[in-house]
Order: structure tokens, then C-alpha cells, then sequence
């Protein structure tokens, strides 16, 4: 996939930049004692008015639930941001002047408006919509201080950040759109946003390459009126990562420096919040490439209603609603319990025969489980035997805790189901070893 990022012309469907009150002049006496208090919210409506205490300010923003960024001058890249307080930024390796909501062939929320309709993404953490889709918005305010605690002026903007993974490249595309610019005070139209990219898991780290414009980008305030629309693309070599399927775990982050017209009195590099990605070279799905947002544990759903795969659906809400009643019966007759269902947050995980000697076993074990465990029971013609939880995972049959359940259904069904299976792990690039949960819906 080969984005090529461009400058967007001005839109006037933005929102324009807006001036709350006058710019004030800076005093010589008072340029050499300005310090800068820096938030990160999900409330936009927090007025600072100029000549305020800032204790009063702290006040109303820390009843806001407002992060106060710490940012840092020279940070390294990739560190976490602590769930307390303060955080430890990184001055990113690139950041676009540049177009922005390629879908990379991914559904999912690919455009800013979608991503300010989710009221879940409205958080300093963001929210994975998807595997392959996550989103934040959040309003990052800067306020000059003077050094007897009385606020000398405010800019604010909104940030909303859409990132999109890939399943058939190792290439994440992040974009940034900057909207609801207010300034007052010591800050005007001419006032400088910087605004920089990081990817990686440490400074300047080659496996989690940042390319596709200007790094770091500025403009004014004025300048990105309707146009502010920013862009990356985030990249990892296929044979580069641990273990044979190369994975690789990358931390984006965006950061901003702020500062007064004429580029006088920056803040430090402040974080627009952190998300991360795994990248992987898995040789046994169809697309042998792909970056996902791990964190999320992805559910298969499947209906006792659909045709196609009814008989084995019913077959599993048996074994999640009334696994007493499955068989076989456990041999030391105590009560059954069956992982995977995703209505009491239970998972699976998968188990990949071909991945080393001790995974070619647990599949092999569990296939000679569920032999036997089928053997004995009466069927109709054209029914196979199905097992619960899937041969191909780690809770399978095999792990002779008796926690299992066969039951007889359509082949045809069976088939399809397999067939489901199998389109569920490609499609959400579970790799070996990764959890998963089932869902069974009426």
C-alpha cells in the first residue's frame, strides 16, 4: 500500500480559528518568568479567563477530570504515558502536513466524524473500535502563566486521531484533524502549533519507521484554519520481529509544542495521548502481513438462527447455558465448566498445530479425545461429531480436564462452521496463542 499524503486545500466546513479576547502585550519584566500549565480534556468548553489565578484554574479543570500534561524537552520514544497524573512524552520521529481517512481497505471508523460520534473515544486512552480501527479525540490546552500565578492567556484545539491497521501489509496509517482553535491573551492568530509523530518501542527505532511529510510539522493558528488535517504512515519490515510470525509491538503517539507568536516561549513536547500496534508476519493465515490493536480480544459471533451453522451454534449455547447436560460426562461426575463464552468474558486461545513439536501435540491430543469421546455415541446419516471448545485450541479436548462437550449435528453445518472458523482467524489475524471469545446469539 503506497499513500502518497498531500496538503489539503482550505475547507471551509472547519471550524475556524477563533479569538476569545484581545492579545495582550507581555511585559519585559514578565517575559522572564512565564511558565506554561498544559491539560489534556475531554471537555472543550473550559474558559480561562486572562488575569485568573491558576489555582482556581487547576481547580476547574481537575473537576473537568483533566489530565495535566507534564511534557518533556527531550523525551525518548515510545515510553507509556503513567495512568497517574504527569506523563513522559517522546519528541516524535515525523509528523505529515497531510491528508487524512484512507481506509486502507479496513471498515471500521475511517473518518473524523465518526470517530467524534463514538462518546467512548472522547477519553485520554482512546478507544479500539476494532482490531484494525481505533480513535481519540480529546482538547489540549496550554495557559502562560505569569510568576505571580495569574494567567496571561489560553490557546486550546481539539484533537481528533484515527488510526487504521492492515490485514495484507505491515502498514498502519494514522491521521490527525486539528479543529476548534481558540487563543486569548498572550496567544493570537499568530501563535505556532508544532506538531511531531512517534512510532516505536524506543528512540529512533528502525522497526517502527514514520514516513510521509514533514517531521516535525508547524504552522500558525491562523494557517490551520480549515486546514488541519495531518497524516503518517507507520511501517515495520516483514523480517523483522520475534519469534516466526515477527511480531513486532509499535507506540504511536502524536505531540505538540505551542507557542507564542514570533515562536517565543514553547511549551515542551506535549503527548496527544499513546496507542499501540502489533504488526506480523504470520506464514499459516491468507495475507501473510498484517498490524493490529492486540489489545482487544475479538469475539466470533455465530446464531442459532442461521442455516447455515445452526445445529453446531445450538450445540455451543448448550455447552456455555447447560454444560451438565453435554456429553461425555466428566468421569470423577463433577460439574462441567467450559470456557470461551463471551457473555461471562471467558476466552480461548488458539492453537496453531504447525507453530512447534509441543502445539502438534495439544492438537493431535485433542483429536484423539474427541475420537473417543464420540465413538460410542448413536448418529444419523450425513452428521459428524462436533467439539466444543475447537480442536485448534489450547482448552480443546486434549487437556483432559473433562471440561469439554461432542455432540452429533449436520455435516453440512459442521462444515460451514468450520469454514467460519477458519474465516475468523484470518480475518482478525488471531495468531497462535492469542485469545478469543464466542458469542452465541439467538
Amino acid at each position: 500500500m503506497n499513500i502518497q499524503w498531500r496538503h489539503l486545500a482550505l475547507v471551509s466546513a472547519l471550524t475556524a480559528t477563533t479569538a476569545l479576547t484581545a492579545a495582550a502585550p507581555v511585559s519585559a519584566e514578565t517575559r522572564g518568568n512565564i511558565s506554561i500549565v498544559s491539560y489534556s480534556s475531554s471537555d472543550p468548553s473550559i474558559t480561562v479567563e486572562v488575569g485568573e489565578s491558576i489555582s482556581r484554574v487547576r481547580e476547574r479543570f481537575s473537576e473537568a477530570g483533566s489530565v495535566e500534561i507534564g511534557g518533556t524537552a527531550s523525551p525518548a520514544v515510545g515510553i507509556k504515558p503513567s495512568p497517574s497524573g504527569g506523563e513522559s512524552g517522546a519528541p516524535p520521529q515525523r509528523v505529515p502536513n497531510v491528508a487524512a481517512g484512507s481506509t486502507a481497505g479496513i471498515t471500521g471508523i475511517v473518518d473524523f466524524n465518526a470517530c467524534r460520534a463514538n462518546p467512548d473515544a472522547g477519553v485520554r486512552e482512546g478507544k479500539i473500535v476494532s482490531r484494525y480501527d481505533f480513535c481519540r479525540y480529546q482538547t489540549i490546552y496550554s495557559i502562560a502563566v505569569s510568576a505571580s500565578g495569574q494567567t496571561l492567556g489560553t490557546i486550546s484545539f481539539l484533537q481528533t486521531e484515527v488510526t487504521t491497521g492492515s490485514n495484507g501489509t505491515r502498514e498502519v496509517l494514522s491521521s490527525v484533524e486539528i479543529t476548534d482553535i481558540r487563543y486569548s491573551g498572550v496567544y493570537t492568530a499568530a501563535s505556532q502549533i508544532q506538531t511531531y509523530r512517534a512510532a516505536g518501542t524506543g528512540t529512533n527505532d528502525p522497526e517502527c519507521a514514520v514516513s510521509g511529510g514533514t517531521n516535525p510539522y508547524t504552522a500558525t493558528a491562523a494557517q490551520l484554519q480549515g486546514n488541519g488535517f495531518l497524516g503518517m504512515n507507520i511501517t515495520s519490515p516483514p523480517t523483522v520481529g520475534d519469534g516466526d510470525d515477527k511480531i513486532k509491538v509499535c507506540n504511536i503517539q502524536w505531540f505538540y509544542k505551542i507557542f507564542f507568536p514570533a515562536g517565543t516561549y514553547p511549551t515542551q513536547w506535549l503527548s496527544g495521548g499513546f496507542s499501540t500496534v502489533r504488526f506480523d508476519s504470520a506464514s499459516y493465515l491468507p495475507s501473510k502481513q498484517g498490524v493490529v490493536f492486540s489489545e482487544l480480544t475479538p469475539t466470533m459471533t455465530m446464531s442459532m438462527s442461521d442455516t447455515r451453522v445452526k445445529g453446531v451454534a445450538q450445540h455451543i449455547n448448550q455447552a456455555f447455558t447447560d454444560p451438565g447436560s453435554t456429553l461425555p460426562v466428566k468421569s470423577d461426575n463433577s460439574p462441567k465448566v467450559i470456557p470461551g463464552n463471551a457473555r461471562q468474558g471467558s476466552t480461548l486461545s488458539r492453537l496453531y498445530s504447525g507453530a512447534n513439536p509441543l502445539a502438534a501435540q495439544a492438537y493431535a491430543d485433542n483429536r484423539s479425545a474427541v475420537s473417543r469421546a464420540c465413538a460410542p455415541l448413536p448418529h444419523a446419516p450425513l452428521e459428524e461429531c462436533d467439539e466444543f471448545p475447537f480442536a485448534s485450541t489450547w482448552e480443546g479436548a486434549g487437556v483432559g480436564n473433562g471440561n469439554f462437550s461432542v455432540k452429533y449435528v449436520s455435516a453440512t453445518e459442521n462444515s460451514n462452521a468450520g469454514y467460519d472458523l477458519a474465516n475468523f482467524y484470518s480475518s482478525q489475524r488471531i495468531l497462535h496463542n492469542d485469545k478469543f471469545k464466542v458469542l452465541i446469539t439467538p
